[in-house]
């Protein structure tokens, strides 16, 4: 009931833009301490009318929209996140593999002891054993990012990038 509730302001929204940028204006020019201040005083006893009552509409569906959009901000850094914790991973597995295989030569040349060798496996067994968690992480984000904007997650893809792509966005002061 709640997501096809917000789905709705959400598609309110996107049909009316013009009176959610009205709204958004009023609440820019009053500011948003007057707004509540003015819903308050209804509470307290004034009655609400037709403009009231649209107006407050107006200004839940924006909220509803920003809402969704810094979830959608947040689950697109944790996705970023994911893919370049799963690409050092592998990168950590081949580095320790290539270690692994020089380590056994050492141990042929007799260079190296057995125990050397052991924790070099341990070490690669270990990185192995990660990945799949970290896989497991990404298509998890990918599939709540999907269901975010509203599109299947079957099929769902998402052009990768890097987090060093990613950028903070500009905070004005107000």
């Amino acid at each position: 009931k709640i997501v096809t509730g917000r789905m709705s302001l959400i598609g309110k929204a996107r049909a009316k833009p013009d009176q959610v940028k009205q709204v958004l204006g009023m609440v820019g020019q009053l500011g948003l301490k007057h707004t509540i201040q003015k819903v308050r005083d209804k509470l307290d006893g004034g009655a609400f009318d037709r403009n009231d009552q649209e107006t407050l509409e107006r200004f839940a569906v924006s909220a509803a929209i920003a809402i969704d959009n810094a979830e959608m901000h947040r689950r697109t850094g944790e996705l970023a996140v994911a893919e370049e914790r799963l690409r050092l991973a592998r990168q950590n597995l081949a580095a320790s593999s290539r270690v692994l295989t020089l380590v056994k030569q050492r141990f042929d040349a007799g260079t190296a002891s057995q125990l050397d060798v052991s924790q070099q496996e341990s070490l690669v067994a270990a990185v192995r054993a990660v990945i799949p968690l970290l896989d497991q992480t990404l298509r998890q984000n990918i599939v709540t990012l999907a269901v975010l904007i509203g599109r299947p997650p079957s099929g769902f893809t998402v052009k990768g990038g890097s987090l060093y792509g990613l950028r903070l966005p500009r905070v004005t002061p107000g």
